[in-house]
């Protein structure tokens, strides 16, 4: 059922990695939440709205010169028809074992969305800070402290190149046993919280 509220159709693109596409990770070799269950297949049921999931398990920001010309004409195909641009990337760079830093991955982002503003409008664009990691098999303290100072350096980086910024900062959303993925009260909840921010698009 439809929320109760004035929304006209809009087509939402939703770039983002495993917690966008809706990972599972309690099978052995990882599987998807049932359709449905996920946050993006519940705002659409809530809201009407056609969402493009474009999830993809274990995809970090953008960072080379192939990798930003693939992203960016990806999503440039897309921008005629898209009312808005959600992304929400950074986790998996901090996992990459690489020793990432918050920094790093901002500078990382700010390159991408820096290229990609030459094809797809600034006020379409919406940057979701990814929800911060907590201890579990897939984490370690250190990665857990630089999940959690994306949440500033998202907030610079939106302030820089004005563009629109949701921050997860206090959502508390469920997650699974890895410390990383949404749980499925996990999902309903970040798609909840998501519907607070839809109005400001």
């Amino acid at each position: 059922m439809y929320l109760e509220r004035n929304f006209s159709m809009k087509n939402i693109v939703c770039f983002g990695d495993s917690n966008t596409y809706g990972y599972d990770p309690r099978a052995a070799f990882g599987t998807r939440y049932p359709d449905g269950t996920y946050w993006v297949d519940i705002l659409h049921a809530k809201t009407g709205w056609k969402f493009w999931n474009m999830g993809v398990c274990g995809r970090e920001i953008p960072h080379t010169s192939f990798q930003i010309q693939t992203a960016c004409a990806e999503l440039a195909a897309r921008e005629p028809s898209a009312d808005a641009l959600w992304m929400m990337l950074g986790t998996n760079d901090l996992l990459s074992g690489e020793q990432i830093t918050a920094e790093t991955v901002g500078l990382r982002m700010e390159a991408f969305l820096t290229s990609l503003l030459n094809s797809f409008s600034v006020r379409k664009l919406r940057l979701i800070t990814p929800v911060k990691m907590r201890q579990g098999t897939w984490t370690t303290s250190a990665v857990i402290e630089e999940s959690e100072k994306l949440q500033p350096v998202f907030r610079s980086l939106a302030d820089r190149l004005h563009i629109s910024l949701t921050q997860t900062e206090g959502w508390e959303i469920p997650l699974a046993f890895d410390g990383v993925h949404f749980s499925e009260q996990g999902h309903r909840k970040f798609a909840e919280n998501l519907l607070r921010d839809i109005p400001l698009l």
